[in-house]
């Protein structure tokens, strides 16, 4: 049960929104509007704030979500007593609101990015065709191409979307808050044979390759499958990503991808 804020589908024509949450002062009232699940905090010259409404100077884009949200201030005291001073009825409301607002806004994020929520953020990707990944170098681990792209598990996906902007095979936290993940990555693969292949995860955006994920296997004769499999918690900021490597520590022949595969779920 949301305590503070509100969400709306904008339908590209409707610039008035309701503010449905009550507050000490309407300049605690902020709004949010996100693209893909990113939000971002809009100008307060972008609206005006009309008795319990927010009303934009123009419509949002269609199908853009718009988040009114009450953000009491926690910095500072809203009341000071001073000895000797009266006591009165609007400034004890004041001081006890802002506690009681304080708090339901911390519900309010805990079971928008927190705890309350943590285990339903997760994403996985695959994909179940051949494609190519290019070695020039021995034992150079190298990302997916976007031309041996995953398909992204929407039924399952929340919080995580597909990362194309740099390769192939990358997931990227949407979430809205950083968060630990338990990232999981297989690859089955082929190159020449008795070739020894590696996998790898990257952190990209953050800490970059996470060398301590690596994992090898040999491709045998006669056109054998290597498993590889890989398994590392990582932190991943808000709008990080992790991906596939690939690494051929034999020599300088392409790799084969055959299947592959990528998951990140919240702990």
């Amino acid at each position: 049960m949301a305590f503070a804020y509100t969400d709306y589908t904008a339908n590209g024509t409707a610039t008035t929104f309701g503010i449905t949450f009550p507050r000490i002062n309407d300049n605690h009232v902020k709004v949010y509007q996100s693209t893909n699940s990113v939000f971002s905090l809009v100008s307060g010259t972008a609206y005006t704030i009309q008795n319990n409404n927010v009303v934009f100077n123009a419509a949002p884009a269609n199908a853009n979500t718009i988040r009114v949200k009450r953000e009491t201030p926690n910095n500072a005291r809203l009341v000071d007593f001073q000895n000797g001073s009266r006591l009165g009825e609007s400034d004890l409301d004041t001081d006890s609101l802002q506690a009681f607002y304080l708090l339901q806004e911390e519900h309010d994020d805990l079971e928008l990015y927190g705890i309350y929520n943590t285990m339903s953020v997760m994403g996985q990707c695959s994909r179940m065709t051949d494609g190519t990944v290019t070695i020039t170098t021995q034992g150079t681990y190298v990302l997916f191409p976007t031309a041996v792209a995953a398909t992204l598990d929407a039924s399952t996906a929340n919080g995580i979307e597909l990362d194309t902007s740099t390769n192939g095979f990358v997931l990227k936290n949407v979430s809205g808050i950083g968060r630990f993940f338990r990232v999981y990555g297989s690859v089955d693969a082929t190159s020449a044979n008795n070739q020894t292949l590696g996998v790898k995860l990257n952190h990209v955006g953050g800490g970059g390759v996470l060398n301590a994920s690596e994992c090898r296997a040999f491709t045998g004769s006669g056109n054998q499958e290597a498993k590889l499999v890989t398994s590392w918690i990582i932190y991943m900021p808000n709008n990080t990503s992790v991906g596939l490597m690939l690494a051929n520590h034999s020599g300088t022949q392409n790799v084969t991808v055959k299947r592959a595969r990528l998951v990140v779920s919240a702990v």
